[in-house]
């Protein structure tokens, strides 16, 4: 069973109880509560005693489930310490008894008489001036619920598309669906999915890398575009999948360090062809799928390939896969090239969605990407470090940046130097 190998998230479930019994086994059922720092808390976990602010008001109930940006939420706030309820089953009574006695010792909440009184300040509360963000100088450590996520399904993804090279038929799609299901979807509504992207490592393996951040990406794009939820899915299947056919290519070539020969390039540019081809051979997978591989390198005036269709004969999900291709393979660490930055990449969208990318899609996406840019700490081309402090009014990509030393630059105005690096969102 695939999900058996997964342990880099767990799962913590409210389960209903008839009294103290489950109706299929009669097993016990009770809870045990362990204290946790903020950032060692997963998505998918219990709240387990209410959390209060400073001045004694209710923040957050028991019970709560804390999805990831309840999470950062709360890291925001300053809460450090959390309590954490998981349900713990067992046939023997004595054994919940001794649960209940042990948790008699950890939460004041519910057993005030068995605690005794200490110093420090209860994790439940916020201390004063609570909102304090790090300093732009100090490095950003992406929220370990998103790396567990995303490290999820890049093994989930790995295996699967792997084995294709060695077997035919070696990936099964419900694992990838359900992949999409319990680790794709719940990143693509947090608010701060891309900047934790653009922070998140990709030293080797880029291909199943480029697969689930196009495939989180296209997630994105799908809901901003204002997509039902069921074509969202449908929309991240086909961005996981859109790079089948370089399963089928030698490793020795994708993974080249150098400039690729004219016959390699050949051979790159086929992978469209043979991964709608490897596609189709299974059945579980409609049409709008195989259509994302073979067509997410087409453009809507025809200079795509590998048919050079036009804008009418690409289907929706290409249009929206070939967006977030773009920008990934422009600001992804490769084997050859430099890295771009986000700045650069909305500029080449901008200019591609007049007559190459979609317009609707790119202007979203755009849309969302320069919302966030504020507060960006960048590297300058002359080395000079420092925040983003305001977005120029006709191109965000050129904003003002404030210096460590205190000076301000107007790269709209100061056009010998560009935001040549990204140091944390």
């Amino acid at each position: 069973m695939l999900w058996a190998d997964i342990s880099l998230i767990q799962s913590y479930c409210r389960k209903e109880k008839n009294g103290n019994c489950e109706e299929a086994g009669l097993l016990l059922s009770t809870y045990v509560y362990k204290r946790m720092s903020i950032n060692d808390v997963v998505p998918g976990m219990i709240l387990g005693k209410m959390l209060v602010t400073q001045d004694g008001k209710n923040f957050l109930n028991e019970g709560a489930v804390l999805t990831l940006r309840v999470i950062q939420t709360l890291q925001m706030w300053g809460f450090q310490r959390v309590d954490i309820r998981e349900e713990v089953r067992d046939k023997s009574p004595h054994f919940v008894d001794d649960v209940i006695e042990s948790n008699q010792q950890q939460l004041s909440c519910s057993f005030p008489e068995a605690m005794e009184p200490v110093d420090e300040q209860p994790a439940a509360v916020a201390p004063a001036g609570s909102i304090a963000p790090p300093a732009p100088e100090e490095p950003v450590d992406v929220p370990a619920g998103f790396v567990a996520y995303y490290q999820a399904a890049v093994q989930i993804f790995k295996k699967n598309l792997g084995r294709a090279r060695f077997i035919r038929d070696g990936f099964e799609v419900a694992d990838i669906r359900q992949m999409v299901t319990e680790c794709v979807l719940p990143l693509i509504e947090d608010p701060t999915v891309m900047d934790h992207l653009q922070m998140m490592p990709h030293t080797e393996d880029y291909l199943y890398h480029h697969s689930v951040d196009v495939g989180i990406i296209s997630g994105c794009l799908g809901l901003w575009t204002g997509r039902p939820f069921r074509e969202i899915e449908e929309i991240i299947l086909g961005a996981l999948l859109h790079d089948a056919g370089k399963a089928l290519i030698p490793l020795k070539v994708l993974n080249k360090p150098e400039r690729l020969t004219e016959a390699e390039m050949n051979l790159v540019r086929f992978h469209s062809i043979r991964g709608y081809k490897f596609l189709k051979e299974n059945s579980e997978l409609p049409r709008s799928i195989l259509l994302c591989a073979l067509q997410h390198h087409e453009r809507g005036d025809g200079s795509g390939y590998p048919l050079s269709v036009r804008e009418d004969k690409i289907h929706p999900y290409a249009k929206i896969i070939a967006v977030a291709d773009v920008f990934d393979a422009m600001t992804s660490v490769r084997n050859y090239g430099r890295r771009a930055t986000p700045y650069e990449a909305v500029e080449v969208l901008r200019k591609e969605m007049v007559d190459k990318l979609d317009t609707s899609v790119c202007s979203a996406f755009v849309d969302k990407l320069t919302q966030r840019f504020v507060g960006d700490v960048v590297e300058l081309s002359n080395g000079q470090r420092g925040e983003v402090i305001f977005l120029n009014r006709f191109d965000s990509t050129r904003p003002m940046v404030r210096t460590n030393d205190g000076a301000f630059v107007d790269l709209d105005k100061t056009r010998n130097l560009s935001i040549c690096k990204m140091l944390h969102s």
